[in-house]
């Protein structure tokens, strides 16, 4: 037997086992009684006049991503890089695009409103903000006038679930 007909006949008998295997995991007298679990989305694609936005609650890797890209600009973010916070308005997920020292920074907040799916994706629309924040070396005392200014934008894209 040639090695290519040996290495697919050993992945097609490894195939077989893990069907036989498994064969009772699915069967139907399990599931009643249970309440549906929902479909919750992870996956964000989203987009603005300048501005596009990919973000995921998770990866390959366990953590999640977020993708800023501004005109020809990209940002990657990854875990601790992403600040989350839940709030009555919907998840606020924050990145920071710019620091200057003694000067500003910047950071753009997504907000992203729950979501069940209904189906395989589903079409949404919610806010970003861009926000300035002006420093300097003595702390925020020495800021004249307004500290934080803010630039919304409105955004609309897709949620939907995948598996990483």
């Amino acid at each position: 037997m040639k090695r290519y007909q040996i290495y697919w006949t050993l992945i097609l008998i490894f195939l077989l086992s893990c069907l036989v295997a498994n064969a009772g995991e699915n069967d139907l007298t399990d599931t009643v009684g249970t309440v549906p679990t929902k479909e919750e989305a992870n996956l964000f694609e989203l987009r603005s006049r300048n501005i596009k936005i990919t973000y995921s609650t998770s990866s390959l890797s366990g953590q999640p991503l977020f993708t800023y890209k501004y005109r020809r600009q990209t940002l990657a973010f990854h875990g601790e890089e992403i600040r989350q916070s839940d709030s009555e308005i919907g998840r606020q997920i924050t990145v920071m695009i710019e620091q200057i020292p003694d000067f500003q920074t910047v950071t753009f907040t997504l907000l992203l409103p729950d979501i069940n799916l209904e189906g395989t994706e589903i079409p949404f629309r919610t806010v970003g903000i861009t926000t300035i924040t002006r420093t300097s070396i003595g702390g925020p005392d020495l800021v004249k006038g307004p500290i934080q200014t803010y630039l919304p934008r409105m955004f609309w894209g897709t949620a939907r679930q995948v598996i990483f």
